[in-house]
Protein backbone atom coordinates (compact mmCIF):
# COMPACT_ATOMS: atom_id res chain seq x y z
CA UNK A 1 0.00 0.00 0.00
CA UNK A 2 1.01 3.47 -0.67
CA UNK A 3 1.86 5.59 2.27
CA UNK A 4 1.39 9.48 2.60
CA UNK A 5 2.78 11.28 4.71
CA UNK A 6 2.10 15.29 5.44
CA UNK A 7 5.00 16.92 6.69
CA UNK A 8 3.50 20.10 9.58
CA UNK A 9 5.66 22.95 9.78
CA UNK A 10 3.17 25.22 10.98
CA UNK A 11 1.58 26.13 14.49
CA UNK A 12 -0.38 28.62 16.00
CA UNK A 13 0.18 31.82 18.58
CA UNK A 14 -2.01 33.32 21.19
CA UNK A 15 -1.26 35.71 23.92
CA UNK A 16 -3.66 37.03 26.82
CA UNK A 17 -2.56 39.70 28.66
CA UNK A 18 -3.47 39.82 32.29
CA UNK A 19 -2.55 42.38 35.73
CA UNK A 20 -1.64 41.10 38.22
CA UNK A 21 -5.36 40.68 39.64
CA UNK A 22 -6.20 37.91 36.41
CA UNK A 23 -7.94 40.72 34.59
CA UNK A 24 -7.46 41.32 31.09
CA UNK A 25 -5.65 44.28 29.46
CA UNK A 26 -7.23 45.91 26.40
CA UNK A 27 -5.65 48.46 23.52
CA UNK A 28 -2.22 46.79 24.41
CA UNK A 29 -0.04 47.15 21.68
CA UNK A 30 2.27 43.98 20.48
CA UNK A 31 4.71 43.49 18.24
CA UNK A 32 5.65 40.23 16.91
CA UNK A 33 9.59 39.92 15.35
CA UNK A 34 11.80 36.92 14.21
CA UNK A 35 15.59 37.73 13.71
CA UNK A 36 15.30 40.95 14.54
CA UNK A 37 12.80 41.11 11.86
CA UNK A 38 9.30 43.13 12.48
CA UNK A 39 6.27 40.55 11.46
CA UNK A 40 3.28 42.17 12.62
CA UNK A 41 1.44 44.51 15.04
CA UNK A 42 -1.66 43.53 16.58
CA UNK A 43 -3.56 45.47 19.51
CA UNK A 44 -4.74 42.79 22.27
CA UNK A 45 -8.98 42.82 22.46
CA UNK A 46 -11.22 43.19 25.58
CA UNK A 47 -10.58 39.61 26.36
CA UNK A 48 -6.41 40.55 26.42
CA UNK A 49 -6.30 38.43 23.02
CA UNK A 50 -3.87 38.69 20.74
CA UNK A 51 -4.15 36.24 17.98
CA UNK A 52 -1.30 35.55 15.44
CA UNK A 53 -2.65 32.67 13.64
CA UNK A 54 -0.60 30.49 11.99
CA UNK A 55 3.26 31.25 11.77
CA UNK A 56 6.02 28.63 10.61
CA UNK A 57 7.51 26.60 14.08
CA UNK A 58 10.67 28.13 15.58
CA UNK A 59 11.32 30.81 17.87
CA UNK A 60 10.01 34.33 18.17
CA UNK A 61 10.05 37.50 20.22
CA UNK A 62 7.46 39.96 21.17
CA UNK A 63 7.45 43.25 22.65
CA UNK A 64 4.59 44.20 24.47
CA UNK A 65 3.43 47.96 25.23
CA UNK A 66 0.81 49.23 27.39
CA UNK A 67 -0.05 51.26 30.60
CA UNK A 68 -1.35 49.78 33.83
CA UNK A 69 -2.49 51.15 36.40
CA UNK A 70 -0.87 54.30 35.61
CA UNK A 71 2.52 52.83 35.10
CA UNK A 72 4.18 52.46 31.51
CA UNK A 73 4.99 48.77 30.49
CA UNK A 74 7.56 48.04 27.81
CA UNK A 75 9.07 44.67 27.49
CA UNK A 76 10.02 42.32 24.86
CA UNK A 77 9.39 38.53 26.17
CA UNK A 78 10.58 35.03 23.97
CA UNK A 79 7.80 32.68 22.72
CA UNK A 80 7.56 29.61 20.51
CA UNK A 81 5.66 28.05 18.14
CA UNK A 82 5.29 24.87 17.99
CA UNK A 83 4.76 22.32 14.37
CA UNK A 84 0.97 21.30 14.49
CA UNK A 85 -0.15 22.75 17.63
CA UNK A 86 -1.80 26.35 19.27
CA UNK A 87 0.83 27.56 21.85
CA UNK A 88 -0.78 29.63 24.62
CA UNK A 89 0.77 32.38 26.62
CA UNK A 90 -0.76 34.08 29.60
CA UNK A 91 1.40 37.07 30.38
CA UNK A 92 1.39 39.43 33.39
CA UNK A 93 2.13 42.38 32.54
CA UNK A 94 2.90 43.71 36.17
CA UNK A 95 4.93 40.79 36.64
CA UNK A 96 7.60 42.65 34.53
CA UNK A 97 9.02 45.10 37.26
CA UNK A 98 12.17 45.73 39.45
CA UNK A 99 13.65 47.43 41.58
CA UNK A 100 16.32 50.54 42.21
CA UNK A 101 18.49 50.93 44.75
CA UNK A 102 20.84 54.10 45.53
CA UNK A 103 23.11 54.15 48.45
CA UNK A 104 24.27 57.44 48.96
CA UNK A 105 28.04 58.27 49.56
CA UNK A 106 30.67 61.56 50.74
CA UNK A 107 32.72 62.54 47.58
CA UNK A 108 35.03 63.38 49.76
CA UNK A 109 35.34 60.59 52.38
CA UNK A 110 33.71 57.94 50.34
CA UNK A 111 31.55 57.42 53.99
CA UNK A 112 27.95 56.28 53.86
CA UNK A 113 25.82 59.32 54.10
CA UNK A 114 23.16 58.36 56.71
CA UNK A 115 21.22 61.00 55.80
CA UNK A 116 17.26 60.38 56.01
CA UNK A 117 14.22 62.54 53.97
CA UNK A 118 16.63 63.22 50.90
CA UNK A 119 14.54 62.67 47.59
CA UNK A 120 14.53 61.12 44.00
CA UNK A 121 12.65 60.15 41.50
CA UNK A 122 13.03 57.75 38.07
CA UNK A 123 11.98 59.08 34.73
CA UNK A 124 11.49 56.78 31.49
CA UNK A 125 14.04 57.93 29.00
CA UNK A 126 11.80 58.42 26.32
CA UNK A 127 10.79 61.47 23.70
CA UNK A 128 8.68 63.41 26.80
CA UNK A 129 11.80 63.00 29.01
CA UNK A 130 14.19 64.46 26.34
CA UNK A 131 11.55 67.16 25.95
CA UNK A 132 10.86 67.95 29.29
CA UNK A 133 12.77 71.16 30.93
CA UNK A 134 13.14 71.61 34.55
CA UNK A 135 12.60 69.54 37.75
CA UNK A 136 8.90 70.32 37.56
CA UNK A 137 8.09 68.35 34.02
CA UNK A 138 10.35 65.81 35.11
CA UNK A 139 8.38 65.09 38.49
CA UNK A 140 4.97 65.20 36.33
CA UNK A 141 6.18 62.42 34.00
CA UNK A 142 7.27 60.11 37.04
CA UNK A 143 5.57 57.62 38.78
CA UNK A 144 8.93 56.33 40.98
CA UNK A 145 9.56 58.45 43.59
CA UNK A 146 11.51 57.65 47.24
CA UNK A 147 12.90 59.21 49.86
CA UNK A 148 16.35 58.19 51.87
CA UNK A 149 15.63 55.87 55.16
CA UNK A 150 17.92 56.45 58.14
CA UNK A 151 20.93 54.62 56.75
CA UNK A 152 20.69 57.04 53.50
CA UNK A 153 19.23 54.35 50.73
CA UNK A 154 16.34 54.66 48.28
CA UNK A 155 14.57 52.25 47.32
CA UNK A 156 12.85 52.20 44.14
CA UNK A 157 9.94 49.40 43.91
CA UNK A 158 7.63 47.48 41.54
CA UNK A 159 9.03 49.72 38.61
CA UNK A 160 8.71 48.71 34.97
CA UNK A 161 11.58 47.21 33.18
CA UNK A 162 13.54 49.69 31.22
CA UNK A 163 15.78 52.61 31.00
CA UNK A 164 15.16 55.06 33.23
CA UNK A 165 16.62 58.90 34.49
CA UNK A 166 17.55 59.01 38.05
CA UNK A 167 17.08 62.28 39.29
CA UNK A 168 18.32 63.18 42.95
CA UNK A 169 16.86 66.64 43.76
CA UNK A 170 17.35 68.82 47.39
CA UNK A 171 15.12 71.66 48.10
CA UNK A 172 13.55 71.96 44.18
CA UNK A 173 17.51 71.82 43.07
CA UNK A 174 18.31 69.56 40.94
CA UNK A 175 21.66 67.93 42.37
CA UNK A 176 22.38 64.77 40.15
CA UNK A 177 21.25 62.45 37.06
CA UNK A 178 22.23 59.02 36.05
CA UNK A 179 20.73 56.59 33.83
CA UNK A 180 19.46 53.03 35.53
CA UNK A 181 18.72 50.06 33.97
CA UNK A 182 15.57 47.66 35.37
CA UNK A 183 15.31 43.97 34.44
CA UNK A 184 12.49 41.90 35.68
CA UNK A 185 12.84 40.47 39.16
CA UNK A 186 16.35 41.50 39.57
CA UNK A 187 17.81 44.78 42.28
CA UNK A 188 20.29 47.64 40.06
CA UNK A 189 22.66 48.99 43.00
CA UNK A 190 23.30 51.79 42.13
CA UNK A 191 26.19 54.05 44.51
CA UNK A 192 25.84 57.88 44.31
CA UNK A 193 28.90 59.95 45.19
CA UNK A 194 27.70 63.73 46.74
CA UNK A 195 29.00 66.61 48.43
CA UNK A 196 27.74 65.23 52.01
CA UNK A 197 27.95 69.06 53.33
CA UNK A 198 26.34 70.55 50.69
CA UNK A 199 23.33 68.29 50.50
CA UNK A 200 22.92 68.23 54.41
CA UNK A 201 23.38 72.07 54.52
CA UNK A 202 20.71 72.33 51.59
CA UNK A 203 18.47 69.67 52.79
CA UNK A 204 16.27 72.04 55.02
CA UNK A 205 15.58 75.23 54.97
CA UNK A 206 14.62 76.32 58.67
CA UNK A 207 17.02 74.79 61.13
CA UNK A 208 15.90 74.95 64.72
CA UNK A 209 18.76 75.64 67.19
CA UNK A 210 19.08 72.73 69.81
CA UNK A 211 21.99 74.63 71.47
CA UNK A 212 24.58 77.73 72.25
CA UNK A 213 27.70 76.35 73.96
CA UNK A 214 31.27 78.15 74.37
CA UNK A 215 34.07 76.65 72.45
CA UNK A 216 36.44 75.87 75.21
CA UNK A 217 34.71 74.66 77.56
CA UNK A 218 31.23 73.38 76.10
CA UNK A 219 29.09 75.91 79.09
CA UNK A 220 25.75 76.94 78.04
CA UNK A 221 25.55 80.31 76.57
CA UNK A 222 21.94 82.25 77.28
CA UNK A 223 20.61 83.26 74.48
CA UNK A 224 16.98 84.55 72.68
CA UNK A 225 17.66 82.36 68.93
CA UNK A 226 15.08 79.72 68.20
CA UNK A 227 16.30 79.13 64.69
CA UNK A 228 17.74 79.80 61.46
CA UNK A 229 16.26 79.92 58.11
CA UNK A 230 17.69 80.05 54.34
CA UNK A 231 16.64 81.44 51.51
CA UNK A 232 18.77 79.42 49.06
CA UNK A 233 17.74 81.41 45.70
CA UNK A 234 19.08 84.52 46.97
CA UNK A 235 21.13 83.37 49.48
CA UNK A 236 19.88 84.92 52.76
CA UNK A 237 19.03 84.32 56.08
CA UNK A 238 16.79 84.82 58.64
CA UNK A 239 18.18 84.76 62.68
CA UNK A 240 14.57 84.03 64.37
CA UNK A 241 14.22 85.64 67.84
CA UNK A 242 11.87 84.82 71.06
CA UNK A 243 9.69 87.11 73.32
CA UNK A 244 8.50 89.38 70.65
CA UNK A 245 12.40 90.69 69.85
CA UNK A 246 13.14 91.72 65.98
CA UNK A 247 14.69 88.74 63.72
CA UNK A 248 18.28 89.53 62.30
CA UNK A 249 18.58 89.53 58.99
CA UNK A 250 21.84 88.39 57.46
CA UNK A 251 23.23 86.67 54.33
CA UNK A 252 25.48 83.29 52.93
CA UNK A 253 27.99 82.81 50.62
CA UNK A 254 27.37 79.42 49.12
CA UNK A 255 31.02 78.92 48.01
CA UNK A 256 32.62 78.70 51.18
CA UNK A 257 29.45 78.59 53.80
CA UNK A 258 30.27 81.70 55.76
CA UNK A 259 26.91 83.48 57.20
CA UNK A 260 26.82 87.10 58.14
CA UNK A 261 24.52 88.76 60.06
CA UNK A 262 23.38 92.33 60.37
CA UNK A 263 21.50 94.64 62.91
CA UNK A 264 20.07 97.88 62.53
CA UNK A 265 22.30 97.56 59.07
CA UNK A 266 25.62 96.84 60.70
CA UNK A 267 27.39 93.71 60.97
CA UNK A 268 27.84 92.36 64.20
CA UNK A 269 28.99 89.03 63.75
CA UNK A 270 29.33 86.60 61.04
CA UNK A 271 30.48 82.69 61.43
CA UNK A 272 31.56 79.83 59.74
CA UNK A 273 29.53 76.40 59.18
CA UNK A 274 31.83 74.07 60.57
CA UNK A 275 30.38 70.93 60.03
CA UNK A 276 27.16 68.90 58.49
CA UNK A 277 26.47 65.41 59.30
CA UNK A 278 23.13 63.24 60.42
CA UNK A 279 20.85 65.95 59.65
CA UNK A 280 22.77 68.05 62.00
CA UNK A 281 24.69 71.42 61.21
CA UNK A 282 27.31 73.33 63.76
CA UNK A 283 28.16 77.17 63.03
CA UNK A 284 31.11 78.58 64.89
CA UNK A 285 30.82 82.58 65.34
CA UNK A 286 32.53 84.93 68.25
CA UNK A 287 29.65 86.27 70.22
CA UNK A 288 30.05 89.52 71.60
CA UNK A 289 27.51 89.41 74.44
CA UNK A 290 29.57 85.96 76.00
CA UNK A 291 33.03 87.51 74.61
CA UNK A 292 33.84 84.29 74.17
CA UNK A 293 33.65 81.86 70.67
CA UNK A 294 30.50 80.12 70.74
CA UNK A 295 29.59 76.87 68.62
CA UNK A 296 25.49 77.13 67.36
CA UNK A 297 23.82 73.50 66.71
CA UNK A 298 21.43 73.02 64.06
CA UNK A 299 18.79 70.66 64.01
Amino acid sequence: DDLTVTLVQNGNLNLTLVDASGNFITDADVTLYQDEAELEEQVSDENGLVDFGSLIAGPYMVVVETEVNGKEYEFNRGVQVVSGATKQYEINIESYVGEVRVQFRDDDTYNKLEQDGLTGILVKENDAYYMAEGLDEYIALSNHKATTDGEGVMLFTDVPVGRYRFIFYVNDEIEETYTVYVDKDEVDYETIYVNAFDVIFKSKTKWNIASLVRSSDNSAVANDYVSVEFDFENETCTLKRSGGLSDVQGSYYKSYYSLDFYWDGMSNWNSDIESANEGELKIEYYDYNASSNVIMTLN
